[in-house]
C-alpha cells in the first residue's frame, strides 16, 4: 500500500532521480490516474543477500524529508540530488 492508503498500481524504479519520469509525463503515461507519489526507496539487506526490510522516504510538497519512515536519515547525496533536479526540472512530484 501507498502512503495514501491506496494499492500501489504501478511503480517507475530508477538508481537516478534524473532518470524517473517528470510528473506530468508520468500522468501521461498513467492516464487512467491523478494520484502519484515520489518516494525514495531503500532496501536493506540481511548476510546472505536476503532483504531485511524496506524504508520509505515520501517527497511532500516537493520536499524529500531529512528521514526515512522507520527514523534512519536520508543520506545527503540524495538532497543534492533533489536540488540539482529541481534548479534543472522544477519541483519534485
Amino acid at each position: 500500500m501507498g502512503e495514501s492508503g491506496q494499492d500501489i498500481i504501478e511503480s517507475i524504479y530508477s538508481d537516478m532521480l534524473k532518470d524517473i519520469p517528470t510528473h506530468s509525463d508520468t500522468l501521461e503515461m498513467y492516464a487512467d490516474t491523478d494520484d502519484t507519489a515520489l518516494v525514495l526507496v531503500r532496501n536493506v539487506w540481511k548476510e546472505g543477500g536476503n532483504l531485511k526490510e524496506r524504508e520509505y522516504a515520501y517527497v511532500i510538497g516537493g520536499v524529500l524529508p531529512t528521514e526515512f519512515e522507520c527514523g534512519d536519515k536520508v543520506p545527503v547525496r540524495f538532497h543534492v540530488e533533489a536540488e540539482k533536479y529541481t534548479k534543472a526540472n522544477g519541483e519534485l512530484r
